[in-house]
């Protein structure tokens, strides 16, 4: 929009809406926010069922017991920073 028109990246089998109800639903963004309740589901079952997770909010809670105890806070928190710091190529790039 900024240099006076904008391009869709919607993949072809995404464009037309799906109708539930009489209501027409875009289905791009349907799967958009299947995708991003997917994910989070996922981030909370990582981390309230997993050991790591358990290491993660040892560690935010109480760096100093958790380093006690053996958990290396300085490079999990290194791991878990390059995680959330990863992104996607931009489109076109």
């Amino acid at each position: 929009m900024v240099w006076g028109r904008s391009h869709s990246v919607r993949p072809a089998g995404l464009q037309r809406p799906i109708v539930i109800g009489g209501v027409a639903f875009p289905t791009y963004r349907l799967v958009v926010l299947g995708i991003a309740v997917a994910t989070a589901l996922v981030l909370y079952l990582l981390m309230d069922r997993t050991r790591l997770g358990a290491m993660i909010r040892a560690g935010v809670d109480d760096m100093q017991m958790a380093r006690a105890v053996g958990i290396p806070v300085s490079r999990l928190f290194t791991m878990v920073f390059c995680l959330a710091r990863r992104s996607p190529e931009p489109a076109g790039s």
